[in-house]
């Protein structure tokens, strides 16, 4: 049993604090993660509540809107 323990604890997997989305309240918006990467997509005056929005090391986050005239409220509720 011990030996199964520290063989399953040796591996490292990657963990990743990119942003949770908790939901789109208003307008549309869509995400894909790719690895350490997220990708967003929204319409103009999309607002989207998160849980978290960490951004750690090496980690990117993209976020497409229509054109320079769009905006998007990104909010973060701490509970």
């Amino acid at each position: 049993m011990c030996l199964v323990l520290v063989y399953l604890l040796s591996f490292t997997y990657p963990v990743y604090s990119l942003p949770q989305i908790n939901e789109v309240v208003n307008g549309q918006a869509d995400y894909h993660v790719d690895g350490n990467t997220m990708t967003i997509n929204a319409t103009n005056d999309t607002i989207i509540n998160y849980n978290g929005f960490n951004i750690g090391s090496g980690e990117t986050v993209i976020i497409n809107l229509p054109d320079s005239t769009s905006r998007i409220l990104n909010r973060v509720s701490c509970k």
